[in-house]
């Protein structure tokens, strides 16, 4: 039970923070509402700093004064608002609402203008952190569309061998021969592709036969988007027997590969560099 002199006294506190609010936030940010007596309505602008956004930051709040606020009761608050820009006004934000402003009134003080500068801050924080959900979301699907990129490039079976290599291995040609040792480089990433180099030594074409059947049996080798390769053979007579296969990329087998082949490497060698996006892990 509120006396007349108690009654007397909150009601000139409300009108007195009422015009307080209605200077501070404007005429027309805090305006009494006309349905309700003892009631105002306060726009909170969160863009009020930027010219016309596409989904104007603002939340409407209806505040009714009983004659019992601020000496016994806080002021009863409404959220009219179903969406704050692009976020919904959720039946969880208005119970933190509600615990945040009951948190913050002490008896016989004034609170609207705390609670509106609480507010404020309260509604930034759920600005950033759905910005936030929404960059790492975007981020899982970029991750995700790149990872299905790079199976689907990866799954795709590409044929290796010329006819002739085929041939010869099918026949049993080069079975024979032991592979010679084959050195495996450090696996290099450039814009999403992974390169492997391998070298080995070869003296006939059956060791660089023995070369590629030791390299397809890695299941990654066998399955690389693409398997770029070139070997050169000085014999004792003088002659040379080299080749080369591009593998679908241009002028990489015919011509880096033979190039460093005739003017760097001066012995025997069978050079394999492997192109594609699972290929770490070579020992």
């Amino acid at each position: 039970m509120v006396t007349d002199d108690d009654e007397s006294t909150n009601r000139q506190l409300q009108e007195d923070e009422c015009l307080a609010l209605a200077s501070i936030f404007g005429d027309s940010a805090f305006v009494p509402d006309t349905t309700h007596p003892h009631a105002h309505v306060l726009t909170l602008d969160l863009d009020e700093t930027q010219d016309a956004p596409r989904s104007p930051r603002t939340l409407h709040v209806r505040f009714h004064f009983p004659p019992t606020y601020p000496s016994r009761d806080p002021p009863v608050h409404e959220i009219t608002s179903v969406y704050c820009g692009t976020m919904r006004v959720t039946d969880e934000m208005r119970r933190a609402v509600d615990a945040g402003f009951r948190e913050r009134f002490v008896l016989g003080e004034v609170i609207v203008f705390e609670w509106a500068g609480w507010l404020r801050e309260y509604l930034e924080e759920r600005f950033a952190e759905e910005a936030h959900a929404n960059a790492d979301r975007l981020g899982d699907d970029v991750a995700e569309h790149e990872v299905d990129e790079n199976v689907e490039e990866a799954d795709k079976e590409v044929s290796l061998l010329s006819t002739q290599e085929t041939a010869e291995l099918t026949s049993g040609q080069g079975e024979d021969a032991a592979a010679p040792p084959i050195a495996h480089g450090e696996p290099l990433v450039d814009r999403r592709s992974i390169f492997v180099a391998h070298a080995a030594p070869v003296a006939s074409l059956a060791e660089v036969q023995a070369v590629i059947r030791v390299l397809y049996d890695n299941k990654r080798i066998a399955r690389a988007t693409h398997n770029i390769r070139a070997y050169r053979i000085v014999q004792s007579d003088g002659r040379v027997l080299q080749d080369n296969d591009d593998d679908g990329e241009t002028a990489a087998g015919s011509g880096f590969l033979k190039h460093f082949l005739f003017n760097i490497v001066r012995f025997f060698v069978c050079i394999w560099v492997i192109r594609g996006f699972d290929l770490s892990g070579f020992t």
